[in-house]
């Protein structure tokens, strides 16, 4: 499996250390307790949170809020695929209802799908069949 590394400016990698890092994402416990933590629940309704995310080495989803950097949120290692992800609560139901490749640090193409996919089946939570929103990688141009 394809892993990125850092390609970002050096000024956000400094930031690593600083801020916390990710989440890890193993259940969706993890997730309400993210939420609940970074005081984003709601007491009632749907809503939905839009998270930064990363796919560590490891396998595993991690979360951070949405204004943190892809660098921040993977502690600043190499990662099987980024970008931000939508958190969808329904009375006690959780579920990603958008997800995107969009990461400028790491720019993971279109084809960093299957770890999300594997990351999140890992979960036992509902997603989408492939990202909502793709984002070309520069070698991805390049190929076509």
């Amino acid at each position: 499996m394809k892993s990125y590394r850092y390609v970002g400016p050096d000024n956000l990698k400094k930031l690593v250390g600083v801020q916390a890092s990710g989440k890890k994402v193993v259940s969706e416990g993890d997730l309400f307790d993210w939420v609940r933590e970074s005081g984003k629940v709601r007491t009632c309704g749907t809503y939905t949170v839009v998270a930064t995310y990363t796919i560590g080495l490891d396998g595993f989803l991690y979360i951070a809020d949405r204004h943190s950097e892809h660098v921040v949120c993977a502690a600043g290692k190499d990662v099987l695929s980024a970008g931000e992800i939508g958190i969808h609560f329904d009375q006690g139901c959780v579920e990603i209802s958008d997800i995107s490749n969009q990461s400028t640090g790491y720019c993971p193409g279109s084809e960093s799908w299957p770890a999300v996919k594997r990351a999140l089946d890992a979960i036992y939570i509902e997603y989408p069949s492939s990202f909502t929103w793709k984002f070309k990688n520069q070698s991805e141009d390049r190929v076509k």
